[in-house]
């Protein structure tokens, strides 16, 4: 599964989020307060193909899917994660 949130403009950076849901969990309803594992891979991506492909990559070598989980790549714009982060501290 995998989701891109936001539109990319001006070559930003994507973080990539990996969760880690069960079989029995609609992909939809996988979330970050659904999921077994969740992890962000280290390094940014500068483009939609490399975020995905490096998402399912850091899954597999993670040894957190089994027969019974699957992975699900989340592509987030740092713009976007920024711009959600300085909400949250105007709220505070």
């Amino acid at each position: 599964m995998f989701f891109f949130y936001g539109v990319r403009k001006g070559g930003a950076s994507m973080d990539v989020l990996v969760l880690v849901c069960a079989l029995a969990v609609a992909a939809p309803d996988c979330q970050r307060s659904t999921a077994i594992h969740g992890f962000y891979a280290p390094d940014p991506k500068p483009d939609l193909a490399g975020c995905l492909r490096e998402g399912l990559l850091y899954a597999a070598r993670s040894g957190l899917v089994m027969a019974d989980t699957y992975p699900k790549v989340f592509c987030i714009p740092q713009r976007s994660a920024e711009a959600r982060a300085s909400k949250i501290d105007k709220r505070e």
